[in-house]
């Protein structure tokens, strides 16, 4: 899920897997409110028009992406920052405003404004935008991967790597038992937050490592085929 731009080794991550993400969010979110007697979609306040775009000057960007590239990382940072419910006051957001600052390559003041923007109107964000974001940091571009101890399959391990082979031997070396890849998804360190915020946490799991009941089947294709078999 990642769209290859003309200038050569450059890579702009497609938001495919950011909407099925955000689905699967939305879905979960619905079922929740529901049983407690609420209604879904939830309301939400009109925020007043206002001019996007930097509140601040700046220079462009020499290294400028295309209007459908920069529409394109935007609906992915508002999509994901909606799925990692982004509140400026907590932790959480300031790990997301990271992230965002990363995919975009803006301050963390310019990336409030065009996450503002780009959760208003993506397209209109990305003509105000386009001359100021550059492409997203390649260390923070990789992919999403699901693992499990081969001892042990139901700890699983959610996790980014930019070489996830690479990454299986240093985890089946720390662990002291081999680990087996079951899903990979091209994305950022951005999607991967989004994916850690919308799983539960459990006091007993270390940091990204989870019990296989509680991963959905969205994140475990093999699972599915499994079951169909």
């Amino acid at each position: 899920m990642l769209a290859k731009t003309e200038e050569e080794g450059v890579i702009i991550p497609d938001d495919g897997f950011a909407s099925v993400i955000r689905g699967q969010h939305d879905n979960r979110m619905r079922l929740h409110i529901e049983a407690l007697g609420g209604s879904w979609p939830i309301e939400r306040k009109s925020s007043p028009v206002r001019q996007m775009g930097p509140r601040l000057s700046r220079a462009p960007r020499k290294d400028e992406l295309s209007l459908a590239e920069a529409e394109r990382v935007l609906r992915i940072g508002a999509t994901l920052a909606w799925v990692a419910e982004y509140d400026d006051g907590e932790w959480t957001g300031a790990r997301t405003m990271t992230l965002l600052c990363r995919l975009w390559g803006l301050c963390n003041t310019s990336a409030r404004h065009a996450l503002g923007d780009a959760i208003t109107d993506p397209s209109a964000a990305a003509e105000a935008w386009q001359v100021y974001l550059s492409r997203p940091d390649q260390r923070i571009v990789g992919v999403v991967y699901v693992a499990e101890r081969r001892d042990d399959p139901s700890i699983i391990k959610v996790g980014f790597s930019t070489n996830v082979h690479r990454r299986m031997r240093e985890l089946s070396s720390g662990q002291h038992a081999t680990m087996r890849l079951l899903a990979s998804y091209r994305a950022t360190m951005l999607h991967e937050w989004a994916v850690h915020r919308s799983l539960p946490y459990s006091r007993e799991m270390k940091s990204e490592w989870y019990r296989r009941k509680d991963i959905p089947l969205w994140l475990l294709p093999t699972e599915v085929e499994r079951r169909a078999a």
